[in-house]
């Protein structure tokens, strides 16, 4: 899964790549925008949350 995000000037900007081994099934943000939650058909769940400096990183795998 690829997070994507809008710059300030229109053009959009690949933030981060969150990898499983298998089909993603799922992937769900939180209300406020700075976590996102994904699974897949490998049974892994992982946590990744947006850091300072607006980059992501993985909470748990």
């Amino acid at each position: 899964m690829k997070i994507i995000g809008q710059q300030d000037d229109g053009t959009w900007l690949e933030k981060a790549t969150i990898a499983h081994d298998d089909w993603l099934t799922s992937a769900t943000f939180s209300a406020d925008g700075s976590q996102v939650i994904t699974s897949s058909r490998d049974g892994i769940v992982k946590i990744t949350e947006l850091r300072r400096k607006h980059s992501w990183s993985a909470v748990t795998e």
